[in-house]
């Protein structure tokens, strides 16, 4: 992603979990309906428009599918949801033209929508191969402290435990 600037840590307050079985082996962070709302962070993107961040952030993410790209305004690969309501109102505090997120949800087991109990994760983890569990450790760990879902801290002494 074209950047410009740092991270800023006043993000739009969103329900997030780690409750998607990625690439990669990994476990990742997605909007969960009823989830703990936990405050993001946001960058700016240097890009002309919004097409063109939300394309460089799905080349980004690797997703095919722009529906998974989430924006604000809604571009017309997608429809506006819960998700924008609340990143609009955010924005309208700030001098912001435009937001891009991921809007991917969640998915266990193969099944689109599905969100996995904290347990299913644990195991989950647990029977990962020791270079397969570096790389699921690391994006829990790599995602910012604020971060702070019903299940990381679960997570984090699991991974503790396994020697991660």
């Amino acid at each position: 992603m074209p950047f410009q600037g740092d991270w800023h840590y006043d993000g739009p307050e969103l329900p997030l979990e780690f409750a998607r079985h990625s690439g990669g082996d990994r476990v990742t962070l997605v909007f969960v309906a009823g989830a703990r709302v936990v405050p993001t962070l946001w960058r700016e993107v240097d890009a002309p428009d919004l097409e063109t961040a939300a394309r460089a952030l799905a080349e980004r993410e690797r997703i095919k599918d722009m529906r998974w790209i989430g924006s604000w305004p809604t571009l017309p690969h997608r429809t506006a949801d819960e998700y924008t309501a609340i990143v609009r109102e955010w924005a309208n505090l700030r001098p912001i033209d435009g937001v891009v997120w991921t809007a991917l949800r969640p998915r266990w087991s193969r099944e689109n929508g599905r969100v996995p109990e904290l347990s299913e994760v644990l195991q989950y983890l647990k029977g990962l191969s020791p270079e397969a569990l570096d790389s699921a450790a690391e994006y829990i760990r790599k995602a910012p402290g604020q971060i702070e879902t019903k299940y990381r801290a679960t997570l984090n002494e699991s991974l503790k435990s396994l020697g991660r």
